[in-house]
């Protein structure tokens, strides 16, 4: 017979043996197979609304994240947009930006600028949008081999942001041609060009070329703004080189604040739509911008030249203007007189005092552009 003590420790140990047995058998039901099983080979880009601005300066985050991935090995990634459920859409308070953006215009931002700009880019695979905590983790953990931004809680994602610095670096060691593929339009974009009054098949065939010129006219940072200057030295540029002069609103209720000869086009759609904004840029002669963000788009747009005119014309002591060489020198490290962006095919015009550029410097920059290719 069994005495007394081995029976008691017998079956204390059979208890525990069963008491683990059925712990482990819960924890295989509810593991998460896909996690264990899935081979992790893709890439991840979490954009989250709370820490990154939503602006054309996400045409930077995809490049700069491209070039990340790109180093590691992959070619495409995937892009969630997470926007906690119940998010207030807050503008900034610097120098009173939220007076001229609402809440209600940067909500609107998600789908109409963040998501056709994603869309838009060949390296960007899939694009989920998500509100949830519970359905971010479940979205990430199975199959993502490496994530950006670098972050052990993925619920909070902090900012890929427009580091001008890491560009800069970035294109500096770009091989020719550019590696990264650069935003495209689509193909059923191309019939809005009716809308202005252009056959697409005579820019095709090289019959009609044309010249955009992108204005800026809202409150916020005004030493940027466009006036009816810079349309009078862009029609005199298009009239130099023989071509069309197309014009990309900013404010549709501000187009009367300028003087518009009836010879000039106006592209309401680019407004509207992203893709046909990106197709305008990429078909055209050169296109002009003063320093703002949509200059973004022509930036990483395939085939886009771009010019900026009156680069640099803010207070050059003056560290928090956003117009300021001593900004830029901060920010970028540029000098006057730089040109970082060449082998985007834009060009800066910087702003000389005393000296408005004219036509002539547009030509010019135009003429270097082409050189450069």
């Amino acid at each position: 017979m069994i005495n007394k003590e081995l029976f008691w420790s017998l079956r204390r140990l059979l208890i525990e043996i069963l008491f683990k047995a059925k712990f482990i058998y819960k924890f295989l039901v509810n593991i998460n197979k896909n996690a264990i099983f899935c081979k992790k080979t893709e890439a991840l880009y979490l954009w989250d609304v709370r820490t990154n601005p939503i602006s054309f300066d996400f045409t930077c985050n995809l490049y700069l994240v491209f070039k990340y991935f790109e180093i590691k090995g992959f070619i495409d990634f995937d892009l969630i947009v997470y926007i906690p459920e119940g998010y207030d859409f807050k503008p900034f308070e610097f120098q009173n930006y939220s007076k001229f953006v609402s809440s209600g215009d940067l909500f609107k931002r998600i789908d109409d600028l963040i998501i056709p700009l994603a869309k838009a880019c060949p390296s960007v695979k899939r694009i989920k949008v998500i509100t949830s905590k519970c359905a971010l983790q479940k979205e990430i953990n199975p199959k993502y081999k490496m994530i950006l931004p670098h972050n052990s809680d993925h619920s909070f994602s902090y900012n890929i942001r427009r580091d001008e610095k890491k560009l800069i670096n970035f294109l500096k060691s770009e091989t020719k041609p550019l590696s990264y593929p650069g935003l495209k339009y689509s193909k059923s974009s191309l019939k809005l060009f009716n809308e202005i009054g252009i056959n697409f098949e005579d820019i095709k065939s090289s019959k009609l070329k044309y010249v955009t010129l992108t204005l800026r006219d809202y409150g916020f940072s005004p030493l940027r703004n466009t006036n009816s200057d810079d349309i009078k030295i862009a029609l005199q540029f298009c009239k130099n080189i023989k071509a069309k002069l197309i014009l990309v609103p900013d404010s549709v209720e501000n187009l009367s604040n300028y003087f518009i000869p009836k010879s000039i086009r106006i592209c309401l759609s680019a407004r509207k739509r992203i893709d046909f904004r990106i197709a305008l840029y990429s078909l055209s002669e050169v296109n002009l911008f003063s320093n703002s963000g949509p200059h973004g788009a022509a930036l990483f747009t395939k085939n886009a030249k771009a010019i900026i005119f009156r680069y640099g014309n803010g207070d050059p002591t003056d560290p928090y203007c956003d117009s300021s060489l001593l900004l830029f020198k901060k920010l970028s490290g540029l000098s006057y007189g730089d040109q970082p962006f060449l082998s985007l095919d834009s060009y800066y015009l910087w702003f000389k005092p005393n000296k408005p550029y004219t036509s002539i410097d547009l030509e010019n920059a135009l003429n270097k552009l082409k050189l450069k290719n």
